[in-house]
Order: C-alpha cells, then structure tokens, then sequence
C-alpha cells in the first residue's frame, strides 16, 4: 500500500514545503483550505485530522499562525464583485479549487475564462483558440500596447516548474 501512496504523493521535504509557506499560512489564516471528509476511513486513518494548511507550516519562532479568519478573504471577494476593474481570471477545467472560485459580479471589464483539461496551473496560453484570443485582447488593451508574438502558442518557462511539483 505504501509502495502505491508513494506514487500519487511523495512526502516533501522542508525546502519544498518552505516554498509554499506563505500559501499554507495565508490558508491557514485567511483563506481557507480544502478540508477532506475522512469520516468514511475514520478507522484506517495513521495523523487524522493531519491535512490541514497549518499543519505544514514549518515550526519556528513567531510561526505559529492566528486563528482562521474568513473576513480578509471575503473583503477580497466583495471587493472584486462590486468594484473590481481590469481583472482576468484563468481556471482549470479539472482543477478541484475551481469550486471555490471568485464571482466577478458587477467587476468592469473583467473575464473568468475555463481551460479545457486543465489544472491548478492553467495559463492563457492553455485556453482554447477563440478564449485565448480574448484574454490576449483584455491585457493588450489593459497594458495600451500589442502583443509580441507571432500567435503561435508556445509552452511558457513556468509550465516546466509546474511540472516538477505535479501541477
């Protein structure tokens, strides 16, 4: 069994971890997390209640992060539908935290596109042909200039980072 656990997700190391720090205390504290509902394997579980964003902060001094607090993330998200301007956002179609994402409401100017097959790390560059033309467009006119760029989509240098850590 532990040969196969392996295999979807490999233990990290402090360095890795460390790497996400900010995220996981930002979940911790803000945010949220994804929670699992391990009632069903309550009987085989070894750290229960283990994953959680504050469980792979690294200890330290002054590391202990404050008790979760829903109203930062919610004032983003009122923020974003009542005067949000000029924002883009780019989803995985098969990305689970999708369910959890931002409502645009009354945002000016502003797009929520899906990439077909993606994940957490979907790109522009992963959306189909007539999206991606645009959200190229919306930044063009954002930034007041053109894209450089033959149209030809090529893979982005993070997609090889991305790939390292699964996503």
């Amino acid at each position: 069994m532990w040969a196969f656990l392996a295999k979807v997700s490999e233990p990290s190391e402090d360095a890795v971890l460390l790497r996400y720090e900010p995220y996981y205390w930002q979940s911790a504290t803000q945010i949220g997390g994804a929670f699992t509902d391990e009632s069903a394997v309550a009987d085989l579980r070894l750290f229960p209640g283990f994953n959680l964003p504050r469980h792979f902060i690294v200890p330290g001094p002054g590391k202990t992060p404050a008790p979760y607090d829903p109203a930062p993330g919610q004032d983003v998200a009122d923020w974003l539908a009542s005067e949000g301007e000029r924002v883009l956002l780019v989803y995985g179609e098969n990305d689970p935290w999708t369910a959890g994402a931002f409502e645009l409401g009354d945002a000016a100017d502003s797009y929520v596109f899906h990439a077909p097959g993606g994940n957490h790390g979907a790109l522009i560059a992963d959306l189909a042909d007539a999206d991606r033309a645009a959200a190229v467009a919306a930044v063009e006119a954002w930034a007041g200039t053109r894209a450089r760029s033959d149209g030809a989509v090529r893979p982005a240098p993070i997609r090889e980072t991305l790939r390292q850590f699964g996503w």
